[in-house]
């Protein structure tokens, strides 16, 4: 059963909302590119043999909304219990309150962005480990909704306030000072020729991003769907980029795993990537392949705070890579952007952050995706 804990303006907006580690994966089948969908193979995937032995609970910390979108598909298609896995979910508001759970060992798995707090706690021998790429900004493909953009203020756009460029001087919300999004904003402005001294930046929570706009706290935000294109929809705000363009392959989300889960329990961390992974490769069928595309939005409208299949379908589904690769040049260029904003004092090498094996066995079980 998964268990919400959303902030109550989700539902006004009706969001969609110590093993050694392996050495890391060689690049997998490349995701279909800008221009056109590359499709050979339209088959589906080939879903992993049933295990038949007793049942195990696995505890899972969730973000809700697009995010969790491999979840919600394990749950309703049956691939966790086709893997004898119970999975609870708790929700929270970000990854931070997540991280001291996998430390502690009081959730087994969790979704979650780069922050500081997630490397100094594998710094401290913590055991959190990242196991899978989880969102990674891909170049956008034809019929195929991006998740993130910036948008402007509906009365600052009225006024000339088109592009990124335009924003200088202005004031700009991102989810979390000093984390994931201050870094992903930094990308944006000097895709434009800004820099973050250019720029008044805001520390304001998705949720609260609408009404800041609305009441002209802050002049822009860099926002996730279904969040923007709500914004637009109701007439308070304009998306004027999409920030996959300055961010193509700078993974903004990963799987990770604690430590208990994956020294004391590896052959339940080992089905759980699969069945993981299934629902990942699920979802890219329904996206690249057109596949069961109605009934993957409607896993999502059932499992978010969208219920209407048209407006989760318009507001998309983040990509995630079905083989699960995990890139290490991210994880070295968010700690570079943490030192340089002083919160962090230490770095880790990326591969000894990362443990590949459990997506490397669940590859080795499904086989690598084909497009």
């Amino acid at each position: 059963m998964i268990r919400l804990a959303l902030f109550a303006l989700f539902a006004v907006l009706i969001g969609c909302a110590p093993a050694v580690p392996s050495q890391a994966t060689t690049p997998a089948t490349p995701a279909p590119t800008q221009g056109t969908a590359n499709v050979t193979n339209p088959n589906p995937f080939t879903p992993a043999p049933k295990y038949s032995g007793a049942r195990e609970t696995v505890h899972f910390g969730g973000l809700s909304g697009s995010t969790d979108r491999a979840i919600y598909v394990a749950q309703t298609k049956g691939y966790f219990d086709d893997q004898g896995l119970v999975v609870t979910v708790d929700n929270f508001p970000s990854a931070t309150q997540i991280i001291p759970l996998l430390a502690t060992n009081k959730v087994d798995a969790a979704h979650g962005g780069s922050s500081p707090g997630l490397y100094n706690a594998i710094l401290q021998g913590t055991g959190i480990r990242i196991v899978a790429d989880v969102t990674v900004p891909r170049p956008p493909v034809p019929g195929v909704k991006d998740a993130q953009f910036v948008v402007v203020r509906k009365a600052l756009y009225d006024q000339g306030v088109h592009t990124v460029a335009d924003l200088k001087g202005k004031k700009v919300a991102i989810n979390a000072l000093g984390g994931i999004g201050h870094e992903q904003l930094e990308y944006v402005l000097k895709f434009h020729g800004l820099t973050l001294d250019d720029v008044d930046v805001q520390g304001v929570t998705y949720p609260e991003m609408p009404v800041a706009l609305s009441n002209g706290a802050v002049d822009a935000a860099i926002v996730v769907e279904p969040f923007a294109g709500q914004m637009q929809d109701m007439g308070i705000g304009v998306e004027i980029f999409n920030t996959t363009l300055a961010l193509i392959d700078h993974t903004a989300t990963w799987l990770f795993y604690s430590q208990d889960f994956m020294t004391q329990r590896p052959e339940v961390a080992r089905r759980f990537m699969i069945a993981w992974l299934e629902g990942m490769r699920y979802i890219e069928d329904a996206q690249i392949k057109g596949l069961h595309r109605d009934e993957a939005y409607q896993i999502m409208a059932d499992n978010t705070s969208v219920k209407d299949v048209k407006t989760c379908e318009r507001t998309g589904i983040p990509y995630g890579d079905p083989n699960g690769e995990i890139r290490l040049p991210p994880i070295a260029a968010d700690q570079d952007f943490f030192m340089r904003m002083g919160s962090m004092k230490q770095r880790i090498e990326p591969q000894a952050a990362v443990d590949t094996s459990f997506r490397d066995y669940a590859v080795g079980v499904l086989g690598q995706y084909m497009y």
